[in-house]
């Protein structure tokens, strides 16, 4: 049985049961990650547990989206997700089950290397989780 994993902005791994979630940020083979220096590198030798690639932060850092969709349409990386801030996609072995928010508005897209060359954008259904404190 396939172990579900959840890719999530807020980062950390965590393994648990084959029924439990496991939470990992770059779980990816391929992202775009942020140096101390604010300079955006594509990573392409990540945890591979997934075969997409993946970023965070779509709605939070100028420049993120439009240098994602450069990467994916040009095939330096893979298509894959993109997450806004507060955004989890949850997905069993490599199929997407769910996208979930902890705050309003918040949303995830699929994003593939058109037939052109240019990166296509779908948006993912998400759900707004339950306020935790009531």
């Amino acid at each position: 049985m396939s172990r579900p994993t959840t890719v999530n902005s807020s980062g950390g791994e965590r393994r648990a049961s084959s029924d439990a979630t496991a939470r990992a940020f770059g779980a990816s083979a391929r992202n775009i990650t942020c140096s101390v220096f604010s300079s955006r590198l594509p990573v392409t030798n990540g945890l591979a547990l997934l075969p997409y690639s993946n970023t965070p932060h779509y709605d939070s850092e100028p420049g993120r989206r439009p240098l994602y969709q450069k990467l994916v349409g040009d095939g330096v990386l893979p298509g894959g997700w993109a997450t806004d801030d507060g955004v989890g996609l949850h997905f069993r072995g490599t199929e997407l089950v769910e996208a979930v928010a902890d705050r309003p508005a918040a949303s995830a897209w699929q994003v593939r290397r058109g037939d052109d060359g240019t990166a296509v954008e779908t948006a993912v259904e998400t759900r707004l989780l339950p306020d935790p404190r009531g």
